[in-house]
């Protein structure tokens, strides 16, 4: 009856504000019988099974809509990807990753509620937190192997990672820049970030245990040097000197401007190199921690 009462009641209108949330259809799979061994003795968990359900749900369709209002609608995107089941469960964090609840993706594409063994109905709202969504859609087995980078370094990339202070994507920015620096110099230049082959190359390299969230600070990280030429070009007078514009489109006269990581360089930071008519801005793995671009 407590169950009856407490959850299958308010299921279905639940099921309907979380589908509403991510866009798609979702379902809620919660079996009450399966967490009851688990609820202490005399807890709320024990004597209100239906509620305590209804709660975390509430909480995480609650927290769902917080930070894709936040986030951007990327992060749904990227909910539904790693989620093909559609489906909205709970289950015990077998692998005691969490202090309290937190979530993980199944490896059949279910978005999973976890709790520690002794915790369940404890702290509730922090289930889906920003950290613990991440770190579970980063490690989802279902899109590890058909989406390049991890969801951290994707979310960076569309600017809706949280961790800078602008709101517009690291692609749209790049964008301005090129646009900006083709009215410069008088000429098109395409800058080409490289985003899978710097990700691959940080994430093989030691040196991403010294940059805190390497991988989320990925789209910020390489548009500070496409915006770090322009700077310097701005500053050195290429705007005024037709000389000046005319030798670098001569020199560049692949079209392209490329980041990449390398594992040395000649000068202390980072630098700019030309080769095979292609404008380098390259930085080494080692020396990549706090040196902005104006060394290029």
């Amino acid at each position: 009856m407590a169950v009856r009462e407490g959850w299958e009641s308010v299921r279905e209108a639940h099921e309907k504000k979380l589908s509403e949330v991510l866009g798609e259809p979702w379902t809620v799979d919660i079996d009450a019988l399966s967490l009851f061994p688990y609820a202490a003795e005399d807890s709320w968990a024990r004597s209100s099974p239906g509620e305590m359900i209804a709660s975390y749900v509430s909480d995480a369709v609650s927290r769902l809509r917080y930070l894709i209002d936040r986030l951007g609608s990327e992060l749904r995107t990227e909910i539904n990807d790693a989620c093909p089941a559609r489906i909205l469960t709970m289950d015990l964090d077998e692998d005691e990753l969490f202090s309290y609840c937190g979530c993980k993706v199944s490896a059949d594409g279910k978005l999973v509620i976890v709790f520690r063994e002794t915790y369940l109905g404890t702290n509730i709202s922090s289930a889906l937190d920003q950290s613990h969504l991440e770190m579970a859609l980063n490690e989802a087995p279902t899109t590890r192997a058909t989406k390049p980078m991890n969801f951290r370094a994707r979310m960076s990339i569309a600017g809706a990672g949280g961790h800078s202070s602008s709101s517009s994507s690291s692609s749209s920015s790049i964008r301005e820049t090129q646009r900006r620096l083709s009215a410069l110099l008088g000429g098109e230049l395409a800058l080409v970030p490289g985003y899978e082959a710097v990700f691959d190359k940080l994430r093989a390299s030691e040196e991403k245990e010294r940059v805190e969230d390497w991988d989320a600070q990925l789209g910020p990280f390489v548009h500070l040097y496409f915006d770090g030429l322009l700077g310097y070009l701005e500053y050195h007078g290429f705007g005024a000197d037709q000389m000046l514009r005319e030798g670098l489109l001569e020199a560049v006269k692949g079209g392209e401007v490329r980041f990449r990581l390398v594992d040395e360089i000649k000068r202390p930071y980072n630098e700019a190199v030309i080769e095979d008519g292609v404008l380098y801005l390259q930085v080494s793995t080692c020396s990549m921690k706090g040196h902005l671009p104006h060394e290029c």
